[in-house]
């Protein structure tokens, strides 16, 4: 699993959080009150694509902070790619792009 955290308002223009991504070797979906990282709680399912959903995620370790988590399926040759968009989206700062905090493979 992949997995960036980055600051974030999206469609949630009320809501300060930050954005987690969350990448599986398989399909897989999060359910509200599950745990990821050891770190997030799954609060609700707030968007999803074709190959990705995103949910809003309360941090264990800071409370009172919510995440957006992006969970997405992809298949283990793709995961060095991923990481690379990860890597790269953390070295750019530009108000139109996430900003990423935090980011695992596991």
């Amino acid at each position: 699993m992949a997995q960036a955290t980055s600051s974030s308002r999206g469609c949630f223009p009320f809501l300060s959080f930050r954005k987690v991504v969350y990448t599986m070797s398989h399909p897989s979906r999060l359910r509200p009150g599950q745990r990821i990282g050891g770190r997030y709680e799954v609060v609700a399912g707030i968007g999803k694509g074709g190959m990705s959903r995103v949910y809003l995620a309360a941090d264990l370790k800071l409370p009172g902070k919510q995440w957006a988590v992006k969970e997405t399926a992809s298949r283990p040759e793709l995961l060095q790619g991923l990481q690379d968009e990860a890597e790269l989206l953390i070295s750019l700062s530009h108000p139109r792009l996430p900003r990423i905090v935090d980011f695992f493979v596991s």
